[in-house]
């Protein structure tokens, strides 16, 4: 008797560690946004784990499993994601999550810009964004020169986001800027210290257009002009405080092709 309670016992436990692991192995497969320059993907959830691969800020990462220990590092305290790609382990505290963004839900707006002549309190400077918009959240780059830390010194970043989706536009809400300055990477909120609010104004509602090309986004004063008069301020010249015109197309992408967008070039 005793020793078919021993047994019952150890079969109970090793069910118990087999469902703990099934239970990490057959999670939905979601996604996160590193936030980090370079993060590292290790062998074991450790910062002592072998190095795998690597990421690069920006990157959408597929993960399916979650440590059960948390690391503290440089003063952030996270748990540990399982990249599916590549059978490895991130450190969840450089990463942008929202209820663990679900990688198979993704879409991509295809900017189309038109280059003119633009004016930043003053600067001359450029900006870049493209959305890629992943379940309820969105990342998007951006080349800031007026709204870093130094205004003279351009600099580089990703705003990242929730988003709602509407019938007649896309609301960005509450969006963080991370961006690098002098090699140093910083994470701040567009409406704190810093940024001007036009910024927010700007890149916070892309509005749903049509015209005889199309269904297309625009954002901020783009959504009250066509695509055709912006393209004729640019083509004139016109200088203005907000870029000759972008434009986004909706494009459904898959989540290994979101891996190919990891800078969104």
């Amino acid at each position: 008797m005793r020793l078919l309670l021993k047994g019952l016992l150890l079969l109970l436990g090793a069910m118990v560690v087999l469902q703990c692991s099934l239970s990490a192995e057959s999670e939905t497969e979601k996604a996160v946004i590193v936030t980090a320059t370079s993060l590292n993907c290790r062998a074991t959830p450790s910062v002592s784990g072998r190095k795998i691969s690597a990421f690069v800020f920006g990157q959408i990462v597929a993960v399916s499993g979650v440590s059960d220990k948390t690391d503290t590092i440089e003063g952030t305290k996270a748990h540990w994601f399982r990249s599916s790609r590549f059978d490895c382990w991130i450190f969840g505290g450089y990463v942008f999550q929202n209820r663990m963004l679900n990688a198979q839900r993704i879409i991509h707006l295809e900017r189309q810009e038109f280059i003119g002549n633009m004016l930043c309190g003053g600067n001359s400077c450029g900006s870049s964004f493209e959305a890629i918009l992943v379940d309820s959240a969105y990342v998007a780059p951006v080349w800031y020169s007026d709204y870093c830390e130094t205004p003279d010194v351009p600099c580089t970043g990703r705003i990242v986001g929730e988003l709602t989706v509407y019938d007649d536009r896309i609301q960005l809400h509450e969006p963080s800027a991370y961006y690098w300055e002098n090699s140093d990477r910083t994470v701040r909120k567009i409406t704190g210290p810093g940024f001007a609010p036009e910024i927010v104004d700007y890149y916070g509602t892309l509005y749903k257009k049509a015209d005889k090309n199309g269904l297309y986004y625009a954002n901020g004063y783009y959504s009250e002009i066509t695509r055709e008069q912006a393209r004729r301020n640019a083509e004139s010249g016109v200088q203005s405080d907000s870029p000759a015109g972008i434009f986004f197309i909706e494009k459904n992408i898959t989540s290994d092709e979101a891996f190919r967008h990891a800078m969104f070039k």
